[in-house]
């Protein structure tokens, strides 16, 4: 697995990278067990590939050349559906693993920042949003709505992990740069974006 990661710096002749990654990663991306106990032979034999992965991939992908060629453009697309399928197999085997709280969930959100670096704002804004619909119950609510008192928050504040608050924030504040940075002229966008804000406002105090 290691000689496949050092791949995954070399722009050029990237094409079917993603292919080889999927190949290795297939016993989990093709799994439909949820049994714990038949789970962790499969956690014990990919959860050091799929650590180093999700070291290698955000570092990897932390900046955008200016500007951007061909080349490189088809090697980001490759790197971003490898690291979809990584996260993807982190989330199977997560009963697995001694994760914080929310600890998925961030590694989302930090995905999403990296599609924003690139330039992919509407795959990040969908990234988000998921995160954010996501949640545990009792923190979603519709996002869209215009209802008085309606947010974010869920009806015991205190139960929360304090890292809760800002994974709400961060996310929102993921999709306004996205909004920005795309120059989105969407009327429509933007009265839901506002409405994000008002949900969020509570998790500012």
């Amino acid at each position: 697995m290691e000689q496949l990661i050092s791949t995954l710096h070399q722009t050029s002749n990237c094409a079917g990278l993603s292919d080889r990654f999927y190949e290795y990663l297939k016993p989990l991306l093709s799994l439909s067990e949820s049994n714990p106990s038949h789970l962790r032979p499969l956690a014990k034999c990919f959860v050091s590939s799929l650590s180093r992965l999700l070291k290698v991939l955000p570092e990897t992908l932390k900046t955008c050349p200016s500007p951007i060629t061909c080349e490189t453009l088809a090697w980001s697309k490759e790197l971003f559906k490898i690291y979809e399928m990584t996260i993807t197999c982190i989330s199977r085997i997560l009963p697995c693993l001694d994760w914080k709280p929310y600890g998925l969930d961030q590694q989302r959100l930090l995905l999403a920042r990296r599609r924003q670096i690139w330039g992919y704002y509407n795959e990040a804004k969908v990234l988000c949003y998921q995160v954010l619909e996501g949640l545990q119950p009792g923190v979603t609510r519709d996002l869209c709505r215009d209802e008085v008192g309606a947010c974010l928050l869920p009806d015991e504040v205190e139960k929360h992990e304090s890292g809760l608050a800002s994974l709400i924030v961060e996310t929102v504040f993921c999709i306004v740069n996205c909004m920005y940075e795309s120059k989105c002229v969407d009327s429509a966008a933007y009265r839901q974006i506002l409405s994000l804000i008002n949900l969020v406002r509570p998790w500012l105090r």
